[in-house]
């Protein structure tokens, strides 16, 4: 796979400035896949209060960025939530930037060995210059340094492997290349779900689930239209990418899809 500079690059003054601010304005619906593939609870664990004292997220910026947090999701920034993680309308915001997080943040094999390692202008991405709540910098100064999840050489191939398969209908780049906040977000979700265990169909299942959550438009339309799909073959380019989802589903939506809805 070949990423060219123009095709990857995202220089969106109005995202970097904007940084959290889709955390309100995102396009909210409920998943239209359901849990269909009777998925393991997924709990957060430690992960997130990790990257709170990694600076990674830092509470205040997050809090005036999104126009103010719940107290379980101020519950869930301290460590002090145990209950399972849940995927719906009212949680889409916070699982899409805290998954972004955490996609940043964690090292992996995706970045230090997938496009992202040889990407020169890699601060002015959306998923990097976009990130604007850390402590002590933009997302390129937290890129691939944290430890937040331990995975084991086995997980690290499954997530290699369902992040090159897996695409998001905003641009044509697979999760491989996370260079915006929902491609580091769907990274992030799939190695805490990897981390506690997650079989490769499992991690294509909630990966569909999370991805229609976000893009809700463009999923009913692939559901409507090929609803015998198996998740991987949903999150193929050949339905979730840009080009992929334009020329095979056209299903229009208001607005189309975006990164910065």
């Amino acid at each position: 796979m070949t990423i060219t500079r123009n095709e990857a690059i995202r220089i969106s003054l109005g995202i970097v400035g904007l940084g959290l601010i889709i955390g309100l304005i995102i396009q909210r619906g409920e998943s239209v896949v359901p849990a269909q593939a009777n998925l393991p609870p997924l709990y957060w664990g430690d992960a997130v209060p990790k990257l709170v004292a990694a600076g990674v997220i830092d509470v205040a910026k997050l809090e005036e960025a999104t126009g103010g947090l719940s107290d379980e999701e101020k519950a869930i920034l301290k460590g002090d939530y145990r209950g399972e993680i849940k995927i719906g309308e009212a949680e889409s915001g916070f699982l899409l930037n805290t998954f972004w997080a955490l996609g940043l943040a964690q090292k992996s094999e995706v970045l230090a060995q997938g496009p992202m390692s040889s990407f020169k202008d890699v601060a002015y991405l959306a998923s990097t210059g976009g990130w604007t709540v850390g402590r002590d910098g933009a997302g390129d100064y937290y890129l691939n340094k944290h430890q937040i999840l331990n995975l084991t050489p086995e997980q690290e191939k499954i997530v290699y492997e369902v992040a090159s398969n897996t695409y998001r209908p905003c641009c044509d780049n697979p999760t491989l290349f996370p260079d915006c906040n929902h491609g580091a977000a769907l990274l992030g979700v799939l190695e805490l779900a990897a981390s506690a265990g997650y079989k490769e169909e499992q991690l294509y299942a909630l990966a569909l689930r999370l991805n229609s959550l976000w893009f809700p438009g463009e999923y009913q339309g692939i559901v409507e239209k090929f609803p015998n799909l198996s998740p991987k073959e949903a999150l193929s380019a050949e339905y979730s990418s840009y080009s992929g989802w334009q020329k095979n589903v056209a299903a229009q939506v208001q607005g189309g899809a975006s990164c910065a809805i």
